[in-house]
């Protein structure tokens, strides 16, 4: 679930963030949904946990995972 969130997560800030782009300045302005989704897909992020802390949680476990192998 921890990959999971971390590649949603990221996925939707960058497409979110392209799209931003894409419409130039005014895609931040109150008329374009498009702004309002990346702040929607910031405020996900943060819920449960950001990627990054996600990501760390994944990197404990496989190295966990690996130690208990290993032994």
């Amino acid at each position: 679930l921890s990959a999971a969130k971390m590649l949603i997560g990221r996925a939707a800030k960058l497409v979110c963030g392209q799209g931003i782009q894409l419409h130039g300045g005014i895609g931040m302005t109150e008329e374009y949904a498009v702004g309002h989704y990346y702040k929607r897909a910031v405020v996900a992020d943060l819920l449960l946990g950001s990627s990054d802390s996600n990501e760390a949680a994944c990197a404990a476990a496989l190295q966990t995972a690996l130690h208990a192998e290993a032994a």
